[in-house]
């Protein structure tokens, strides 16, 4: 639908209904499907807008930037949908005049397991309310490995702070026991190296990095084993520093920015397509499967 004023009263319970600069001047219902607000900025509103039928839930899509205004606002079960969102921001999305909302009904599609993700109600200055989403960066806790029992990533002995998972930043400084084997899926809020020291990361099961990838010596480590990212992750590796991802890399990685000195090289099988950046060092591939097809 594009610019235009209806005195329709549309129900979503499949599918999308994409609007631009809409007025409806009834009623809204989305139950089961998407009502679309997402590419340029778009005002869209209405007398009354339900979401949810308690049964199935209305997903509600949007650009930043984008608003929906309903005099009344009833949620039974939303879904926000908002490409792009980044944690430590504040989006404002939604105006009415309704003065209470239960949140507890309202979700984000896509949650990222690091972000805290909430909705509140608050007003606008202008007689009516806000609904606003904060998206929060959940706090990790810091495991640095000694390979004090054995080689194997699993086994709790082998770090101060016990294994890392995904809200765990896995540190690599001056062990003893600097070989390391990942035989079942691993994972780590971040990784950093921070000693002179050579690294080697071995076995068949894949470790899933949810935040950046850094050097602070110029060591080396190089990952035999698989190796995934997620969104959009900086390498930074430091003059000397070299790091190799002979496994492949998977993962939903948005893009990949290689910063610092040194090198970074990448084998086996990229399955991102187009992530690449350079602001530094050297990056290379060792064979054209491992760029990606983008």
């Amino acid at each position: 639908v594009g610019t235009a004023t209806t005195h329709a009263k549309p129900r979503v319970d499949a599918g999308t209904l994409e609007v631009a600069a809409t007025t409806f001047g009834r009623e809204v219902t989305v139950a089961g499907g998407t009502l679309s607000l997402a590419g340029t900025t778009t005002a869209f509103s209405a007398e009354r807008v339900v979401f949810g039928d308690g049964t199935k839930s209305g997903t509600l899509r949007l650009g930043e930037g984008d608003v929906l205004s309903a005099d009344e606002l009833v949620v039974n079960g939303l879904v926000v949908d908002l490409p792009g969102a980044e944690p430590d921001k504040t989006y404002s999305f939604l105006s009415t005049r309704t003065t209470e909302i239960d949140t507890s009904k309202i979700s984000f599609a896509n949650a990222s397991p690091l972000n805290d993700y909430r909705f509140t109600l608050e007003p606008d200055g202008a007689g009516g309310f806000a609904l606003k989403l904060l998206i929060e960066p959940k706090t990790g806790s810091d495991h640095a490995w000694t390979g004090a029992e054995s080689s194997d990533w699993q086994v709790a002995g082998n770090w101060i702070g016990g294994v890392p998972g995904l809200l765990g930043n896995a540190i690599f400084g001056a062990a003893a026991n600097r070989t390391v084997r990942i035989d079942s899926a691993a994972s780590a809020a971040s990784l950093a190296f921070t000693a002179a020291t050579d690294y080697a990361f071995a076995g068949e099961g894949t470790l899933t990095v949810y935040g950046d990838v850094t050097m602070t010596a110029a060591g080396t480590a190089a990952f035999a084993t698989p190796v995934a990212l997620t969104g959009e992750r900086t390498i930074d590796l430091p003059d000397g520093g070299r790091l190799t991802f002979d496994g492949g890399l998977a993962g939903d990685v948005r893009s990949v920015a290689k910063t610092g000195s040194g090198e970074l090289s990448v084998g086996g099988e990229t399955t991102a397509d187009n992530v690449w950046s350079v602001t530094g060092g050297r990056l290379s591939f060792t064979t054209p499967e491992s760029f990606g097809s983008g």
